[in-house]
């Protein structure tokens, strides 16, 4: 009779055992990340370079630059056509051009550094959202896995009980 018992609770017996070696693992629940992890690296990199900067800043230094030699240029042909070469009103002319330059170099510069901000606080936002959405696929896995354990926990105080 004991035998037969025995016999009846073997099944049982093995079935709760590949339940108990069947627990759940955390690194089987751990979130597939990698890939935004290395996007928001991409992206720092990407805010820390000065690209939309220079891209906006080469094509204005060199029509300014090309503006003010020509300005420059057309003072020389006006002063040696008036004759007033050397005097005070060839200077003023000149400065007058230079700070008309400087003022043109001013406001590109201006206008490539808001370009520049606008870009790298794009990209900040960009960050911001991959970040959370890291968090939230971590949340999720861990949720995950916590469900796992507790229906594993049930499954084998069910099985225990039925044994």
């Amino acid at each position: 009779m004991a035998w037969q018992l025995l016999a009846s609770a073997l099944p049982a017996a093995a079935q709760l055992g590949s339940t108990y070696l069947n627990r759940p693992k955390k690194e089987d629940y751990k979130p597939q990340t990698d890939y935004m992890k290395k996007y928001v690296g991409y992206l720092r990199g990407r805010s820390a370079s000065k690209d939309v900067l220079h891209m906006a800043m080469q094509p204005q230094l060199r029509n300014i630059g090309s503006q003010g030699a020509q300005m420059q240029k057309q003072i020389g042909y006006d002063v040696a056509k008036t004759g007033i070469g050397g005097s005070g009103l060839e200077a003023q002319m000149r400065l007058s051009a230079g700070q008309q330059t400087q003022e043109a170099l001013s406001a590109a510069t201006d206008r490539a550094v808001g370009a520049q901000m606008a870009e790298t606080n794009r990209l900040g936002e960009k960050i911001a959202d991959v970040n959370a959405q890291i968090a939230a696929e971590e949340q999720r896995a861990n949720q995950a896995y916590k469900t796992a354990t507790s229906q594993w926990k049930g499954q084998l105080a069910g099985q225990a009980l039925g044994l």
